[in-house]
């Protein structure tokens, strides 16, 4: 039987929250430069051939939306040089950004059965142990999930994280803190092979 795989409330939370994070940064760029471009006089014209451009950019992405509903306010009779351009270029940053570390992320779990885990206690000592090492609160949040499942399921939980600033370099100290049996690093996970 394979090993089971967990996740938390916590990493859900935190990879939604960063999600929306970088699409109103997308969407604030888009604003700005919108604004910026807004009246101004140039060599290119966005036509209907460049709107159609842009909604088929961003045709199944979260920000995909928002674009539709600003492009309105470019009318057929506003110039904007290299607006099509831009936009795609600040639509292709989104993709680098967030889908592409998404995407690594689902191809390594693609077809897992993985658990949700809420944890059951608060650990303050422990909690006050890792803020030494690792400063951002939901990343103390997370390793206190896995520290609970260890203690509450009695488990040797391998903990996999894209973190390298925080958590992969800080390993020693945390585990040496928490109940895990060690920290994997996710460009280094291979599931299945014991991880």
């Amino acid at each position: 039987m394979p090993d089971r795989k967990y996740t938390s409330k916590t990493v859900e939370n935190e990879f939604r929250k960063k999600l929306e994070y970088s699409v109103r940064k997308v969407q604030r760029e888009l604003l700005a430069f919108l604004r910026e471009q807004k009246g101004r006089r140039g060599t290119d014209t966005l036509d209907e051939a460049g709107r159609r451009r842009l909604l088929e950019a961003s045709r199944g992405l979260v920000i995909g939306p928002f674009l539709a509903s600003l492009l309105p306010e470019i009318g057929p009779s506003v110039t904007c040089s290299g607006f099509d351009e831009r936009v795609r270029d600040i639509l292709h940053q989104f993709l680098a950004n967030v889908l592409e570390r998404q995407a690594a992320v689902k191809t390594k779990i693609d077809g897992m059965e993985i658990e949700s885990w809420l944890r059951v206690n608060p650990y303050d000592s422990i909690q006050r142990g890792l803020r030494r090492y690792v400063p951002n609160r939901d990343d103390v949040d997370i390793l206190l999930d896995a520290h609970d499942l260890a203690c509450t399921q009695n488990l040797d939980i391998s903990f996999v994280t894209g973190d390298k600033k925080d958590i992969k370099r800080n390993e020693a100290g945390i585990l040496g803190t928490v109940r895990l049996g060690r920290i994997v690093y996710l460009a280094e996970y291979e599931p299945g092979r014991g991880s």
